[in-house]
């Protein structure tokens, strides 16, 4: 594997590990989340349904816009959006409206990596199969990580210590 491969497969499988991480934290809390609002459990998972939705139904328009502009730009886009509307999230999580619109705005974001760094491996990368092999392991590394590190900060510092709007 050239130098050139190597560099696309850390940009991707640190990528294709942030996008499963980032829709596998919010199961993770819901619970304290549920305590935290003053909430039933359904009502509180309600406030991610279109983070789900709208990471799985925007891969076309993402997949459209790859093949327009190239995945760089795309994954430029991923990362900053996404690190920058989690942020968002974190500091809006004791407003059930103003979290599911991150929420959502974060499925939106995360919904580009799939079809934009998927596409880069399967033309950058010589030995197609091995590369997207690394890529799967790093998905699946995201999905394990999340509730485990969610876990984690919820158990030592709690759902809502970090926002920026409670009185905590």
């Amino acid at each position: 594997m050239n130098h050139r491969e190597r560099h696309v497969l850390i940009v991707t499988c640190y990528g294709h590990f942030m996008s499963h991480f980032n829709m596998l934290v919010f199961p993770a809390v819901v619970l304290p989340l549920s305590g935290m609002l003053n909430m039933e459990m359904a009502n509180v998972l309600g406030i991610s349904f279109w983070m789900y939705l709208l990471f799985g139904i925007t891969a076309l328009p993402w997949g459209i816009a790859a093949d327009r502009w190239g995945p760089i730009p795309l994954l430029l886009m991923f990362h900053f959006g996404a690190g920058l509307i989690a942020l968002a999230a974190g500091s809006w999580i004791d407003s059930p409206a103003a979290l599911s619109l991150c929420l959502a705005f974060l499925g939106c974001f995360s919904g580009i990596y799939h079809p934009a760094g998927l596409g880069w491996i399967s033309k950058e990368v010589e030995r197609i199969s091995l590369g997207m092999a690394y890529n799967g392991i790093f998905g699946n590394l995201g999905l394990a990580a999340a509730p485990l590190m969610a876990g984690i900060v919820n158990r030592i510092w709690g759902p809502g210590r970090f926002s920026l709007h409670s009185a905590r």
